[in-house]
């Protein structure tokens, strides 16, 4: 361990007298006993004043590994992190600073005590309540906010995004189609829009919203990204590529397009461009696992059975991400049976029919759905 066990009083008491939500050891304080090189010294310093200085980190040596945090927000903070390897920690970190929940809500929760119709207040109060998941009190706040200020763009278009979050689909389409009604102009409900129109499969009206909500904002990248995804589902493989381009270039570190590039790539076997775009979601996105991922598949694909393996098993994906955990260990799973190791590749098989069955789309088949992606793809390789 790097810290003697004999200061685990001290981070935990903060978190027990509720002094604080997270609490953080340093060997950056000046009675730190530290025994490292200095070569890892000095990395560690320049990683840290690069966090303190572009990302406003507030902490000295955010990877120090002696940490302790509350249950109750690590529960609401770790869905959030991204990251799955060596960053994780200060991801953690930075997401706790930007999202002190527990401060702003029991601020806001104080200023309505005092004033129980300040729509700011309410409003800010209901998109804090559905941003740690809490839908049912963000809807009752926002529903009072709108109550407050009919015409208030945010209000509706916020109450709209809950609603899809709780399946309340013909909600959020009205609570979008009135912020559409109230401003034209609003690109956001436009994107909204389109993203519930695609859940519920209406192809060319989400197609249509994704335009307008480009057309409004041509720099508009989740806009460019879903519409790339919709006519990549309707086999619009070029068009899509195409969409996933303009995100890029938009905004260069946008990991989602940055995956459905190489997604459309590798689905359609186009191994040159695959390589290409693996490259420069390498330079672009750093060490991201999804990079990893489709690193591994195209060195399986090529044959290299053992690189892929070992840059595969570096990487993993949490539950919210199973399709690609799945990818991952199917590509496992091949890797092991080609070199003949097969008592670990029937591990990854069962492990990922394993995973199948967990995935609700599987739960109930839709076999219309499945012969159009046949068909989609017989029409794309003939």
């Amino acid at each position: 361990l790097s810290t003697d066990l004999k200061h685990i009083s001290e981070i935990i008491e903060p978190i027990i007298k509720n002094e604080t939500q997270i609490c953080c050891g340093s060997r950056w304080l000046r009675n730190s006993d530290v025994k490292r090189d200095f070569i890892r010294g000095i990395l560690s310093w320049f990683y840290n004043l690069i966090l303190r200085t572009m990302l406003g980190l507030k902490i000295s040596d955010a990877q120090c590994g002696f940490k302790s945090i509350r249950t109750d927000v690590a529960k609401k903070i770790i869905p959030l992190i991204e990251d799955n390897n060596w960053f994780f920690d200060s991801e953690l970190l930075i997401i706790a600073q930007k999202n002190n929940f527990e401060i702003a809500r029991d601020l806001y929760e104080k200023i309505l005590k005092i004033s129980p119709d300040h729509f700011q207040v309410i409003f800010l109060l209901g998109t804090l309540s559905a941003q740690t998941k809490n839908f049912d009190k963000a809807k009752q706040l926002l529903q009072k906010a709108i109550q407050i200020q009919p015409n208030n763009v945010d209000a509706h278009n916020n109450l709209g995004s809950v609603q899809k979050e709780t399946g309340e689909n013909q909600k959020a389409i009205n609570s979008y189609e009135k912020v559409i009604q109230i401003n034209p102009n609003y690109s956001s409900a436009y994107n909204n829009l389109g993203a519930v129109y695609k859940e519920i499969s209406k192809q060319q009206k989400a197609i249509s919203c994704f335009e307008k909500a480009i057309q409004i904002n041509p720099n508009y990248v989740e806009a460019h990204n879903n519409l790339g995804v919709v006519l990549k589902a309707a086999g619009e493989y070029q068009k899509a590529i195409s969409c996933f381009e303009k995100a890029i270039e938009s905004q260069p570190n946008f990991r989602l397009a940055h995956q459905n590039l190489m997604d459309i790539y590798e689905v359609t076997n186009q191994e040159k461009e695959l390589r290409t775009a693996i490259l420069k979601a390498q330079t672009l996105l750093q060490d991201n696992p999804i990079t990893k991922l489709f690193e591994g598949i195209l060195l399986n694909r090529n044959e290299k059975f053992v690189e892929a393996k070992k840059c595969l098993e570096t990487i993993s994906f949490k539950a919210s991400e199973i399709n690609k955990e799945i990818l991952r260990v199917s590509t496992l799973a091949k890797c092991y049976d080609r070199i003949g190791e097969s008592d670990k590749a029937f591990n990854y098989f069962t492990k990922t029919n394993n995973l199948v069955l967990q995935q609700t789309d599987v739960k109930v088949f839709n076999k219309n759905r499945y012969l159009h992606k046949i068909k989609i793809r017989r029409e794309f390789f003939t």
